[in-house]
């Protein structure tokens, strides 16, 4: 399996960084390869003055190529930049020029292919022949001889190349699609981190409900239970009877009435 991001040890990445940002921009990068380090360290590994370093840092962190990280430290309030490797990046940027560089090359190689050639004893130019013709076989530049010219060595070397920059824009693009499907896991994986996280709260959304329900529940049992048991207790306290109290004054007026009715 093809890895995700490119080697900065391939010969193409080489050339291409040194090209665009220079030797020592390489030497940096190389540095970082196996984890991120601060100026200083990268300074130990690539013998170079801290200054001279965070120049071509910034050129590569402008390019995007490389990214940061900064600690504020406790005690002097000074910040510690940690300089990481962007491989997708540099993918990227040594794509659009090697497909460019790609179209030139295969047109240099038919220019190859469809002329004779004639070159400079001194080896000052070559000239395909129709041109060599017209300065009578006599080199524009200096004047001296020109012979014909064997150029398979020429078309070796732009057919190699070519071979190696589509080789390489080849496996770029198995990378690329690599790190789409990644990419593609991680989001469904945050999805259903989401999703899981999403019902957790709902769950404990229902939990928190039920026992606030239940909790009601039981306030309204106990309630009941207090209320039913209250009517059981005054249903068993029997109410004093009221005594009839009977004076001298009602008996005499008993008696009155009794005589009275036997008058009659």
């Amino acid at each position: 399996m093809v890895s995700a991001f490119i080697r900065l040890k391939d010969e193409l990445v080489r050339d291409f960084i040194e090209n665009s940002y220079g030797k020592e921009a390489y030497s940096i990068l190389l540095a970082l390869d196996k984890g991120g380090k601060t100026d200083e360290q990268i300074s130990k590994k690539v013998k170079l003055k801290v200054n001279e370093i965070r120049s071509y840092l910034n050129q590569l962190n402008y390019a995007g190529i490389i990214y940061y990280t900064k600690e504020k430290s406790p005690t002097s309030n000074w910040y510690t930049y940690t300089w990481f490797v962007k491989k997708e990046r540099i993918g990227e940027l040594i794509k659009e020029r090697y497909k460019e560089d790609l179209e030139d090359l295969k047109k240099k190689l038919d220019y190859e292919n469809s002329y004779t050639f004639f070159k400079c004893v001194k080896g000052c130019t070559k000239l395909p022949f129709e041109l060599a013709f017209e300065y009578d076989f006599k080199c524009p530049e200096c004047g001296s001889e020109m012979k014909s010219y064997n150029n398979s060595r020429d078309k070796k070397k732009l057919e190699e190349r070519i071979n190696q920059i589509e080789k390489f824009l080849k496996e770029e693009e198995e990378r690329e699609k690599i790190r789409r499907e990644l990419k593609k896991k991680e989001r469904e994986g945050d999805d259903r981190k989401q999703e899981a996280k999403g019902n957790k709260k709902e769950k404990k959304k229902d939990i928190k409900k039920a026992a606030k329900g239940a909790k009601k529940a039981k306030k309204v049992r106990e309630v009941k239970k207090k209320s039913n048991s209250k009517k059981k207790v005054n249903s068993k306290i029997k109410k004093p009877m009221k005594k009839k109290v009977t004076t001298k004054k009602n008996k005499v007026k008993k008696r009155v009435g009794k005589k009275r009715t036997r008058k009659k």
